[in-house]
């Protein structure tokens, strides 16, 4: 997420594939900028930035040495055209940092890893199994929303919070079969119920 973008330009701070991801089992979980220079993609894929017009050349940094060590971004084309306060660029500092003469509109090889621009949501078929190993499944299937967390121990913790009745049942099983618990949320229980993940 990109404060500076919203302050600035008047972006939205919440990118609205967000929910719709989560409601579909993906782990996803929010970054600011800031944060980017911290390592804060450690243990990350797959990178989507929907809303970060505006992007200092320290944050374009991290986001290339990420894709260079393998990882995979998704990211609108107008990524980085400003800068940190407002200024209009010539050229995305994003693509430049990856060394690309513009916005990659079919998916390229950036070192170990790949890049796209494009929408995140309606992802191109050839590109969609990209977020597939970040998805929890529901057994038997039911639409919830996921919501990853790592607890105070490092261990993960999945909410499934549903809508509608869930399964009696129901089972979680986390992307790679990560070990852990899952929080279930059902509106026809009266409290949530606390399970292990399940192995795959």
């Amino acid at each position: 997420v990109s404060p500076t973008s919203r302050n600035l330009l008047g972006t939205q701070l919440i990118p609205s594939h967000l929910t719709p991801l989560r409601k579909d089992g993906f782990c996803v979980g929010l970054v600011e900028e800031r944060a980017l220079t911290d390592g804060a993609l450690h243990g990350c894929r797959v990178l989507l930035i929907e809303a970060a017009t505006c992007m200092s050349r320290e944050t374009a940094a991290a986001v290339a040495g990420f894709i260079q060590d393998g990882g995979r971004l998704i990211a609108s084309a107008d990524t980085g055209l400003y800068d940190e306060i407002g200024r209009p660029r010539p050229a995305s500092v994003l693509w430049s940092e990856l060394g690309l003469s513009g916005a990659p509109f079919e998916p390229t090889q950036c070192g170990k890893g790949q890049v796209l621009a494009g929408a995140v949501l309606g992802v191109r078929e050839d590109v969609a199994g990209w977020l597939e190993p970040a998805r929890v499944k529901l057994e038997p299937s039911a639409e919830a929303a996921v919501l990853p967390y790592l607890d105070a121990n490092g261990q993960l913790v999945v909410y499934v919070c549903a809508e509608k009745a869930l399964p009696e049942g129901i089972k979680v099983t986390a992307p790679g079969g990560l070990s852990g618990r899952a929080v279930i949320c059902s509106p026809d229980w009266q409290q949530p119920r606390i399970v292990g993940l399940a192995s795959e």
